[in-house]
């Protein structure tokens, strides 16, 4: 409601959007954009994990080797969130809104293209991206901006 009233959203050329989804995330995402009535708009999805200092302490906890964290974080993905995320997806192309999966900055780079994404949630150096479940380190940042710029996101909706 508070965006609805932003007389800023009349001069904006793009609208971004996001927050922590909900399960009903699409339906209020679809109130937006019916608002919008076709606006430019790019919705960013919420990419989630277990808490990333639980999964440190079980990494550790269970002598699990670094070469095997991505493994491990995979298979901590909040379901829920994954799954709210493609329902976003289905919404943001039914109005032509550009979708963001914000999952994508954490994917590690596969050869085969059928195969589900595999998330590494650390720096080279085994620093986290993420302080909580969701919430971007400094490095988790720097590396979601650097994916903003590179897979030019933003600037080809001007």
């Amino acid at each position: 409601e508070a965006f609805i009233q932003c007389a800023n959203r009349i001069k904006a050329d793009l609208i971004l959007v996001s927050c922590g989804w909900l399960d009903d995330g699409d339906e209020q995402l679809e109130y937006l954009l019916e608002y919008l009535n076709g606006k430019p708009c790019v919705v960013f999805g919420t990419a989630s994990f277990d808490e990333i200092d639980s999964q440190f302490w079980a990494i550790h906890r269970l002598g699990i080797p670094q070469s095997e964290w991505s493994n491990f974080f995979t298979e901590n993905v909040h379901v829920r969130s994954r799954d709210a995320s493609q329902k976003l997806k289905r919404v943001t192309d039914k109005y032509g809104c550009q979708f963001i999966n914000t999952y994508e900055i954490f994917e590690i780079n596969s050869n085969d293209e059928a195969a589900e994404p595999v998330y590494n949630l650390t720096t080279d150096d085994g620093d986290p991206l993420l302080i909580d479940q969701t919430h971007l380190t400094i490095e988790g940042a720097k590396r979601f901006g650097k994916a903003i710029f590179e897979k030019d996101w933003l600037q080809s909706k001007r």
